[in-house]
């Protein structure tokens, strides 16, 4: 008789990850937070907002990820070449700037699941990708720096890249959309540093190394026009555009000009969050659960939670 593997009520199941957006995942689930489910014992410093949804399994995993209390050196989340601990998720914490570290595991994430796919439509760039622009790298050396975000296809639709202004005060994305033959211009400043970089990613488009794949044939970047998506935000603080930067980040292929009216920071915040340790992208959920299921044990059996 085969004997299945025992696991425990909060396992987050690491086997039946589906490889699509865990963000969507959970955002389905029906249980509501409730403050009965936290113990004034943890030192907590994100906690659920109480109009969030999410399973008894999620609100825990919150728990587990902002705790003060745990080991603020553990590392969380490993993609690619880029891990981050729980010290780097509290910059998720509702006040704290996100930091450009959170908006390159953004850009992972979404080059995870273009590894995965046969149809690889969208390019997603980290920061640093625009400050190397900016810093006038040359083409050939962007290419080998960033050639895991921008793999050779003939699929390619969207180029999504990330803008940081002043040290972090401002953030803004600008997204190439290759069938609307437009750079959207998801700010209401800086349309020149937009045109520097999408004139930056054409002439790259057009190098040796994308030759063979047939996307110079699709693109043709001559008399496109920059556009401003619907409804742009006027950001009240830094830590809005960054925040906004993310959830238009998580958009990837399904891409429209269209911002949603109304930002949901501290839901956006705490789904990236989640997202970024469920996800198969991240390398080392299985040793985060394994731990996790230990740490909920041991206050089960301390009566603390």
């Amino acid at each position: 008789m085969e004997t299945k593997q025992r696991r425990g009520p909060l396992s987050f199941n690491i086997g039946n990850a589906p490889s699509t957006n865990r963000i969507n995942s959970i955002k389905k689930q029906t249980m509501p937070f409730k403050s009965t489910y936290v113990s004034q014992n943890l030192n907590c410093k994100f906690k659920p907002p109480q109009d969030m949804r999410l399973s008894e399994e999620h609100i825990n995993l919150a728990m587990y990820i902002f705790s003060s209390d745990n080991d603020m050196g553990e590392n969380l989340v490993h993609i690619h070449d880029t891990t981050a601990s729980r010290a780097d998720l509290f910059y998720l914490v509702p006040g704290n700037q996100v930091s450009e570290l959170m908006i390159k595991l953004m850009a992972l994430k979404a080059t995870s699941n273009i590894d995965k796919s046969e149809i690889k439509k969208v390019w997603s760039l980290p920061t640093s990708f625009a400050d190397d622009v900016s810093m006038c790298m040359e083409d050939h050396e962007l290419v080998k720096k960033y050639a895991h975000y921008m793999p050779a296809t003939a699929d390619l639709q969207f180029i999504y890249v990330p803008i940081m202004e002043n040290g972090g005060d401002h953030w803004y994305l600008m997204v190439m959309s290759i069938p609307d033959k437009i750079l959207y211009h998801l700010t209401h400043t800086a349309i020149l540093k937009t045109m520097n970089h999408g004139t930056a990613l054409s002439e790259i488009i057009f190098l040796e190394d994308y030759a063979e794949c047939g996307l110079q044939k699709l693109v043709n970047f001559e008399g496109w026009d920059v556009g401003n998506a619907i409804g742009i935000p006027k950001c009240t603080n830094r830590n809005d555009s960054a925040v906004w930067v993310i959830q238009w980040m998580d958009i990837q292929e399904e891409f429209i000009p269209v911002v949603p009216p109304k930002l949901h920071e501290e839901w956006t915040r705490m789904y990236s969050a989640l997202d970024l340790i469920i996800g198969e992208w991240n390398e080392v959920r299985a040793d985060v659960d394994e731990r996790f299921q230990k740490w909920w044990l041991n206050l089960r059996q301390s009566n603390v939670y």
